[in-house]
């Protein structure tokens, strides 16, 4: 088995098939690879969670303008 390039750690993961399709839809439209994808999801977890954590909240801005607060559980 090749070793992680230094600075990383390999690890092995088991994917429901529907969310291993959609890592795999997810880089292909981006135009990166699975752990890329996984890198900027976990990024944007602990974005997420920094931010609630802090009494902050996650909104999203619509296309006529209204906002929806993220819940995360």
């Amino acid at each position: 088995m090749a070793s992680a390039p230094k600075g990383t750690v390999r690890l092995t993961a088991n994917l429901p098939e529907d969310v291993a399709n959609t890592l795999r839809e997810l880089a292909q439209r981006k135009g990166i690879n699975m752990t890329d994808v996984l890198t900027r999801a976990i990024n944007l977890e602990k974005f997420a969670a920094d931010t609630i954590d802090n009494g902050g909240k996650i909104l999203v801005e619509e296309k006529d303008k209204t906002f929806k607060q993220v819940i995360l559980r």
